[in-house]
């Protein structure tokens, strides 16, 4: 996967986060904003434990936009991103179609439509990281 693609990942994670809240009452999925984190049952494999999954929205964590599942480990198969739990959640085959529904949650016709600064800069400022 080229470094441009994975930027964009990461900007689609990032809008995710940004509407984290809208995306979760999307998904049906019931949710407690604890402050740094949003607290709720892993709908993955369909806890009962509303605490037993979280994803971290503070924006002076180093793992924001991250989620984990507490009880068991589900973040570990679908990854830590917000990309990562929505492949979890809609139980799709491949992470194409998580991507093509996210651009269409998010009202983004086309992946390439999305803005991101150059690799030079991501580079520089330490920004581009391969997590998604």
């Amino acid at each position: 996967m080229n470094q441009q693609y994975i930027a964009k990942l990461e900007k689609l994670n990032q809008l995710l986060g940004e509407n984290i809240i809208n995306l979760l009452d999307e998904l049906g999925i019931k949710h407690k904003n604890c402050g740094e984190y949003i607290s709720m049952a892993c709908p993955i494999h369909n806890s009962n434990s509303p605490r037993s999954l979280s994803i971290v929205i503070s924006q002076f964590s180093p793992y924001v936009n991250t989620w984990s599942c507490w009880s068991k480990h589900c973040h570990e198969k679908y990854g830590k991103t917000i990309l990562g739990f929505i492949h979890g959640v809609l139980n799709h085959k491949n992470k194409l179609e998580t991507i093509n529904w996210t651009l269409k949650f998010l009202g983004i016709k086309n992946i390439n439509d999305l803005e991101i600064p150059s690799l030079e800069i991501l580079k520089k400022n330490n920004l581009l990281n391969s997590t998604t």
